[in-house]
């Protein structure tokens, strides 16, 4: 059968009929569909992909830490260096960094910039990534940038060394106020106050921001006790002092 006749016999077949010609619009339809179901290039398909975790973005803040306080040794120069992990996305991811300030603002660029401060105090820093199909995240945290502080010291106000305590008449217990000072580090201070006797003790601890503060102990037996107090600021430092007492 040669080339031109069975040329003739499939236009019959196809056109020849009503209902061949609808199995043919049918039959292309279906073939339009699944090449169109298969275009990996869709983007639609591309952002469906991205919520199971293939094409998601995550940004990180890494260092500094959230709520860090960091010493700033010259006053004019508050440089700071952050360090970020940027993970997902398509490339190129873009990050953007915001620092803002109680009055003043920066911006930075890149994955571990060195950032101006322009004043002390608190600073919210946040981090955008951006990829390029548009997908976004974020990562935000808080710093404290202050001046470098005298050593940390602690001293008992009240009562005085080897005072005299006697406990109320009829009574097996009794509250004994304790007062210190503070100077030096940087608030606020936790302060945790002790007292041992011959065989119970007592403690409360205690947050100030002021260079004074007191808190109650209980006593709860007659003879020697030690009454002691340790502060820590803000940076971490330590100092304690201690008396003796001799409840009667």
């Amino acid at each position: 059968m040669n080339l031109q006749r069975r040329t003739r016999m499939m236009k019959r077949f196809l056109f020849g009929s009503p209902k061949n010609s609808f199995a043919f619009a049918v039959i292309s339809i279906l073939l339009c569909w699944m090449l169109l179901s298969c275009d990996s290039s869709d983007t639609r398909n591309a952002v469906r992909s991205s919520t199971s975790g293939e094409f998601e973005l995550q940004a990180s803040i890494i260092a500094p830490a959230n709520g860090s306080t960091i010493v700033i040794e010259d006053n004019e120069i508050k440089n700071v260096t952050f360090t970020s992990t940027v993970s997902g996305g398509t490339e190129p991811v873009e990050t953007t960094w915001l620092v803002q300030g109680q009055t003043t603002s920066n911006t930075a660029t890149g994955a571990s910039p060195t950032i101006v401060f322009y004043e002390f105090g608190r600073h919210t820093v946040t981090l955008y990534a951006e990829d390029s199909r548009g997908l976004t995240d974020s990562d935000s945290i808080t710093v404290n940038l202050v001046l470098p502080v005298t050593s940390l010291t602690v001293s008992i106000t009240a009562p005085a060394e080897a005072a005299s305590i006697t406990m109320p008449s009829g009574s097996s217990s009794m509250l004994q106020s304790v007062s210190i000072s503070i100077s030096g580090g940087l608030a606020p201070y936790t302060v945790t106050y002790n007292a041992q006797g011959p065989t119970k003790s007592d403690s409360v601890v205690s947050t100030t921001n002021s260079a004074t503060d007191a808190a109650s102990l209980q006593i709860t037996e007659t003879g020697l006790h030690t009454i002691s107090v340790t502060a820590v600021d803000a940076l971490g430092s330590t100092f304690s002092d201690s008396i003796r007492v001799n409840v009667q």
